[in-house]
């Protein structure tokens, strides 16, 4: 442990509440951008632009930045020894990706471009199971 181990529970914390806005504001904007096999209004494509903007995006950083902060608080030990973690890491850099093609379909929408309704019912799946297992390995620490 050094000398920023009492800065862990406020780390900790704020990155748990940010991940919680990173995660739901994506299923606002999947909401948004997906309304029930239909093509969304512009009023809700201008909507999911400003939830992805100012609530979204920050989150996301947040989230990034609090998660790699606790993580060097905790020591390289924790990296070593476990095996959770590395996975957790690549299921958040799936949700990552999730995001970009998220931020890609919303731009493609306000270019009017053609975009499959149906296909955005898996971006929904995607937001919601990979947060559940990243959590679940969070809580759990599962030893593989």
């Amino acid at each position: 442990m050094n000398s920023w181990t009492f800065l862990y529970p406020l780390l900790k914390s704020g990155h748990i509440l940010a991940m919680a806005a990173w995660v739901g504001g994506t299923i606002a904007v999947v909401m948004l951008v997906a309304p029930g096999g239909r093509l969304p209004t512009m009023e809700a494509q201008s909507a999911a632009l400003r939830v992805m903007r100012f609530v979204v995006n920050p989150a996301l950083f947040i989230t990034l930045a609090l998660g790699t902060a606790v993580a060097s608080i905790t020591g390289r030990a924790l990296m070593a020894d476990a095996s959770w973690l590395h996975v957790k890491l690549l299921l958040v850099l799936a949700l990552c990706a999730v995001h970009g093609m998220l931020v890609k379909r919303i731009n493609d929408l306000r270019r009017g471009a053609n975009v499959a309704p149906a296909q955005s019912a898996n971006y929904l799946v995607f937001a919601l199971l990979l947060p559940a297992v990243v959590i679940g390995l969070a809580v759990f620490k599962p030893s593989f």
